[in-house]
């Protein structure tokens, strides 16, 4: 389990920030090329890995990667935020925070 310390949020395709934090929090498969190395097992297995929220931070940063690759150009596109981002959908099921929101600026 790791602090929060910011979010580094892919902007590609993204029109609003809620889309590129949903991707951000979305089940990932392993599989193929990126199996799972089963430690108990010793094997590549596939699997899910999923990234959550326990407890949200006092204050969120979020970086927005305004460069398509390592040699890629710069995405140059407006990204639609509301005043208020709220973290509710996206937080674990262990979670004390009843909650979370955050006033952007």
């Amino acid at each position: 389990m790791d602090e929060i310390m910011d979010i580094s949020l892919e902007i590609l395709h993204a029109n609003s920030l809620k889309e590129p934090l949903g991707r951000f929090l979305q089940v990932e498969v392993l599989d193929g090329n990126n199996k799972y190395n089963c430690e108990k097992c010793k094997k590549l297995s596939a699997a899910h890995k999923q990234l959550s929220i326990i407890q949200a931070p006092n204050v969120l940063v979020i970086q927005l990667k305004r460069f398509e690759d390592v040699f890629g150009g710069k995405i140059d596109r407006n990204i639609i935020s509301e005043e208020h981002l709220g973290l509710t959908g996206h937080m674990s099921r262990d979670s004390q925070d009843p909650r979370p929101e955050y006033t952007l600026f």
